[in-house]
């Protein structure tokens, strides 16, 4: 996806970074400042992503975002990319209903799932068909964006998980003989305890 379609002429710095460690399949975690552009570098790069890949019927990415807002604004800018259709992506938050998000989801497999801890514990509960008991299964990338948030978050009500940290541990851990999915954590606050928990 040229930059030029998408009327961008620069990228800023950790743009200019963090794409193509996506691209290649890289793990990335990463502390960036509020203001570098980091949620706008992440949809570019799973966009070109997607496309690059051709990838057809099934979820690639699930990207985990701290609220509501921050979800529809992922939304905003695949729809910006020109991959807006329920295929290419779907959010996922608690304002939706959730039986209407289920019903959904079985009938069109979106390639990109954006959403808050709540929805997807909530989703992965019901549900483990869309997403997988194991992430390797059915997505090949995971997104934390502000990692840190998302581990700390606790109002996974009705769910097997208490907290985000358990969610992100159900959904990404593999068995040794598993391919890892990969997986781009990146947070304005990433602290060494965000860092150790990521790394193990």
């Amino acid at each position: 996806m040229a930059l030029r379609q998408l009327r961008i002429k620069t990228l800023t710095e950790l743009q200019g970074a963090l794409i193509p460690l996506v691209l290649r399949g890289k793990h990335v975690i990463a502390h960036a400042e509020t203001g570098s552009g980091k949620s706008f570098g992440i949809a570019l790069a799973i966009a070109n992503r997607v496309l690059r890949d051709s990838v057809n019927y099934r979820l690639h990415t699930l990207i985990l975002v701290p609220t509501e807002e921050l979800a529809l604004q992922y939304e905003k800018w695949f729809i910006h990319f020109g991959s807006g259709t329920s295929q290419v992506v779907q959010v996922a938050i608690d304002s939706i209903p959730l039986e209407q998000q289920l019903a959904k989801l079985h009938n069109v497999a979106p390639h990109i799932l954006v959403g808050t801890p709540s929805r997807i514990a909530a989703i992965n509960h019901l549900s483990v068909s869309i997403i997988g008991e194991k992430l390797r299964r059915k997505v090949d990338c995971l997104v934390l964006d502000e990692a840190d948030l998302i581990l700390q978050s606790t109002n996974l009500h009705g769910t097997r998980c208490r907290t985000g940290a358990e969610l992100v541990d159900r959904l990404f851990r593999t068995h040794v003989d598993e391919i890892p999915a990969q997986m781009v954590a990146i947070s304005a606050t990433m602290d060494g305890r965000t860092a150790r928990t990521l790394n193990t």
